[in-house]
């Protein structure tokens, strides 16, 4: 048997459910940190949680991304507990949107390094607000790897991401829009599938 097909036995419809209804509770709480970083309402979408080989990680980021051909991300990485990741992603213009929305508009020659210093803070704020949340319903100590701001294609993305990843991994991610500011960007969440599922059915266990 596959390690897909022992992680899909194991992630049943039922595990997924709660895995879901966790990591809405953590994205919504993250959207409204965004809502009062950017003074904007924020959409969002309900959380798409898969288990996927590592394979197919790059294909997902292709999904969620459309058409854009370079996209600005956050990552925020995590281990105790659990370990993995988790990132904040825009398509590149929409990223300088969201700096010149927050800081003003910005010479060019500027521009890069402050698009790298707000962003930075503001994935730091948004993701440390989803994984504080998890934590804390999942009763898990956490602790924190210092946000880094990258840029490239999707693949760079993909190939990025999947170093976080094992030959199988949980992927939990959202799309949220500011319609306020024309945005468009994704959170994404990456588990170790072992450790996650331990999680989970610990949650079973207790309810």
């Amino acid at each position: 048997m596959s390690p897909m097909s022992d992680s899909s036995t194991t992630f049943d419809a039922r595990r997924l459910d709660v895995l879901t209804e966790i990591v809405n509770i953590g994205v919504g709480q993250a959207a409204n940190v965004l809502n009062q970083v950017v003074n904007a309402h924020v959409s969002l979408t309900v959380p798409r949680v898969e288990i996927l080989p590592r394979e197919e990680l790059a294909q997902r980021m292709v999904d969620g991304a459309g058409d854009e051909e370079c996209l600005s991300w956050v990552e925020l990485g995590f281990r105790g507990d659990m370990e993995g990741a988790a990132s904040l992603l825009f398509p590149r213009e929409d990223a300088s949107k969201l700096v010149s929305a927050l800081v003003g508009e910005t010479d060019g020659s500027e521009m890069d390094e402050v698009r790298i210093g707000t962003m930075t803070e503001v994935g730091n704020i948004v993701l440390n607000g989803i994984m504080g949340s998890l934590a804390n319903i999942a009763d898990r100590r956490l602790e924190y790897t210092v946000p880094t701001y990258s840029e490239g294609s999707v693949d760079t993305a993909s190939r990025a991401h999947g170093r976080q990843a094992g030959n199988v991994c949980m992927v939990a991610s959202a799309r949220f829009v500011i319609e306020q500011l024309g945005l468009d960007g994704s959170v994404v969440l990456f588990f170790d599938v072992a450790q996650i599922g331990a999680l989970v059915d610990g949650l079973l266990a207790a309810a």
